[in-house]
């Protein structure tokens, strides 16, 4: 092997832990893409993470090397309307270009059909510039519809996400 070929990391993808919340949020915050463009947080909180951690209704996946959180997968499942919104697909860039964002999303797909099983819809938001997401979803046989503007208001009895 060449000195300039990379050994890829061993990859762990798991179900979010409460000890990966805080490092996971930290990460969420520092990504640039995140940002609302609006007054609302760019990220979930540590209690709405962990919410989502322990709920029947979410899927929530890191991918671990060692202790160290390589990305994320947090989707919501909508029982009622057979849906899957996945909030967001993030690697961190020192583990990007190395196949695991879609391992992830692979992953997560999985865990749909477990948990809600009559799910027939998955969907997400993709800002127009980011590329490789773009591309990620199509890979995996997402279609791209119509572009959109993103619009959000926060509700005075919530504590933010």
């Amino acid at each position: 092997m060449s000195s300039k070929e990379m050994v890829r990391p061993q990859f762990a993808i798991v179900p979010l832990g409460k000890n990966d919340i805080h490092q996971l949020r930290q990460i969420g915050l520092n990504i640039p893409e995140f940002a609302t463009g609006t007054e609302s947080p760019s990220f979930f909180s540590e209690e709405a993470l962990r919410r989502m951690s322990v709920s029947p209704e979410c899927v929530t996946l890191v991918a671990k090397v060692g202790d160290e959180i390589a990305g994320f997968a947090l989707t919501s499942l909508l029982a009622a309307s057979r849906d899957a919104l996945i909030h967001t697909v993030a690697i961190t860039e020192q583990f990007r270009g190395q196949g695991l964002a879609v391992e992830l999303l692979t992953k997560t797909l999985d865990e749909i059909k477990v948990k809600q099983p009559e799910t027939n819809h998955v969907f997400a938001d993709v800002q127009i510039e980011n590329e490789a997401s773009v591309n990620l979803f199509k890979k995996l046989g997402f279609k791209i519809g119509r572009k959109f503007y993103y619009v959000d208001m926060m509700l005075e009895n919530g504590e933010g996400k």
